[in-house]
């Protein structure tokens, strides 16, 4: 597991913790993780870095029904491969 990995997951934990203690309301906070298109399609170029990015997937997709029980909500954003000119 890449430091990176362990990255993600450390603040995703320090977040709920500390957004656990906000008050009650219509939301407690939002989490935003980035991830890449190539967590979600086949990159073969880089498939270790596929691997992280389908861990951040996957995190966030467990993540998302237990935190919405606690009003925290969690996504990804995957941004795509843009080639220069």
């Amino acid at each position: 597991m890449f430091n990176t990995d362990v990255g993600m997951m450390t603040a995703v934990q320090l977040a709920v913790h500390y957004m656990a203690k906000n008050p009650s309301g219509s939301s407690k906070g939002l989490i935003v993780c980035t991830a890449s298109n190539a967590g979600l399609y086949p990159f073969p170029m880089a498939p270790i870095y596929s691997a992280t990015k389908h861990g951040v997937i996957g995190l966030v997709r467990s993540l998302a029904r237990p935190l919405e029980a606690e009003s925290i909500r969690i996504n990804a954003f995957a941004p795509a491969v843009i080639g220069m000119i």
